[in-house]
């Protein structure tokens, strides 16, 4: 990614931001930063990116790993609207599951529960398989703690997390 990112670097200087010839050399630039675990100037540049070139060719990627780069930097609150946008933009995305559990977590911490609760329940109903579930139980038992739920319907969830995480060979979650 360091080589990525210095020729997409080297490629942008004689363009302007925006033009649709340094597109690619944008993203890539972005992306490069992201993987390089630099997310304070990954999201600066994806941020960019996105405002850029709102038609861009790489816009659905460059808007996941924006808001995740301000997940990675403990930035929930602005994080959590750009997953809002990234699942109303890109409703059909391969990204969706992750997108959902991500927009959960970060609406959760920003005080966003109805919203929060609306990304879970889709995660858990739209991708029953897939191996976020588990932990997507106990956020939505975080939920329903904050929203001052029944216990048991807490419980229930935390438990139902627990035995699959148990069962998934999943200890992280298990001991959640």
């Amino acid at each position: 990614y360091e080589k990525a990112l210095q020729v997409a670097g080297d490629s942008r200087t004689s363009l302007q931001a925006g033009d649709p010839d340094r597109d690619i050399a944008d993203f890539v630039f972005g992306a490069s930063l992201f993987q390089l675990e630099q997310f304070e100037r990954a999201q600066q540049e994806l941020g960019a990116y996105v405002e850029n070139y709102p038609e861009g060719k790489r816009l659905e990627t460059a808007s996941f790993f924006h808001a995740t780069a301000l997940t990675r930097l403990g930035r929930w609150a602005e994080a959590a609207p750009r997953f809002n946008e990234f699942l109303s933009a890109f409703p059909r995305s391969g990204m969706r599951a992750t997108v959902l559990y991500l927009g959960a977590v970060s609406n959760l911490i920003a005080g966003e529960t109805d919203l929060a609760l609306v990304h879970v329940n889709y995660l858990i109903r739209d991708f029953p398989a897939d191996p976020q579930i588990p932990a997507a139980h106990n956020v939505k038992g975080d939920v329903l703690s904050a929203r001052e739920a029944p216990a048991a319907e807490i419980r229930a969830e935390y438990d139902l997390a627990r035995t699959m995480g148990d069962a998934g060979d999943k200890p992280d979650v298990a001991a959640y």
